[in-house]
């Protein structure tokens, strides 16, 4: 009797999550399933997976089209990453590394070019994957068939390189570290407003006139279980990311959001006060942000308490 393979239908998509469950290395080799349906504040991730390396991955699935298959995979992937520790807790035996951000995987029967184009942009990893299910004609139950589809470089691919090696050198400021190892909390793209000493030219009397002013620096703010890093691009030809300075959570005093058109954020810690720009934090996700790094403070001193 002739045997082969051929496409077979799915209706609902607990059916493909069972395939996966069962064959995760037909998706990425060496990826392990962790569990399905957890629930991540505003709905359920399809399913949770850790790769070979031991990192964590946040698949999103579709059955149909692939609408509003990326942002909803952003959306569980924030959950993941910021509860990484509960994850590794409950997963003990899994060899997640907590030290390492989760990606995203994105699995549909086809990926439409706004997905394609958008996942270029994306900070996490992601990666696309094509499936197509299969049944042997003569074995009951059925198999599948992934194939990855390459994303094209972005065109900011020279920043982002220059940016991820500023990251990696991040966790090496400074000498005293947590049982975890720092880790990186999340990271923002603004400008940091440098004091300045300016001397007019014009002659007031017999002296020159000096006023205090600042000068705008682009660059990244990184949060950190620790502290905040300001690293910011320098040099004429060959530019370079440099970490200029951090700011220890343990001195930080105060944060607050003024002004009216430009907003500023100043940060006052023992070294004084320091304002930054930051893209998409205004006065409506100032809230949000400050409370982000108040409770990294916070849990900074429980844990040096309970170190003591």
């Amino acid at each position: 009797m002739e045997s082969s393979f051929e496409k077979m239908e799915i209706e609902k998509e607990r059916e493909f999550v069972a395939l996966i469950k069962k064959y995760p290395g037909q998706i990425e080799k060496g990826l392990r399933y962790l569990d399905h349906k957890l629930y991540a504040g505003s709905g359920y991730i399809d399913a949770l997976f850790v790769d070979s390396s031991g990192v964590l991955a946040v698949a999103e699935i579709r059955i149909a089209d692939d609408k509003g298959i990326l942002m909803q995979a952003l959306q569980y992937y924030d959950v993941v990453q910021k509860d990484r520790k509960k994850i590794v807790k409950k997963f003990p035996d899994a060899g997640i590394k907590i030290e390492d951000d989760p990606k995203i995987i994105l699995v549909a029967p086809n990926f439409s070019d706004r997905v394609k184009k958008a996942a270029r942009y994306v900070k996490p990893e992601v990666t696309l994957i094509k499936f197509e299910p299969i049944k042997h004609t003569n074995i009951v139950g059925g198999g599948l068939v992934g194939k990855e589809v390459k994303i094209q470089p972005s065109p900011f691919g020279i920043l982002r390189e220059a940016y991820n090696k500023v990251v990696s050198g991040i966790l090496a400021i400074g000498n005293d570290k947590t049982d975890y190892g720092e880790q990186i909390v999340q990271k923002w793209r603004g400008k940091y407003f440098e004091p300045r000493r300016i001397i007019n030219k014009l002659l007031v009397g017999q002296t020159y006139q000096e006023k205090d002013n600042t000068v705008s620096r682009n660059g990244f703010l990184v949060l950190t279980n620790r502290r905040l890093i300001w690293s910011q691009s320098e040099g004429i030809l060959l530019k370079k990311m440099v970490v200029k300075f951090d700011i220890s959570l343990n001195s930080l005093k105060d944060i607050s959001v003024g002004g009216i058109i430009n907003k500023k954020i100043k940060m006052i810690d023992a070294n004084g006060v320091r304002e930054f720009k930051l893209r998409e934090v205004g006065d409506k996700k100032f809230p949000s942000f400050k409370e982000m790094i108040m409770k990294q403070k916070e849990n900074l001193k429980e844990y040096s308490f309970q170190t003591v």
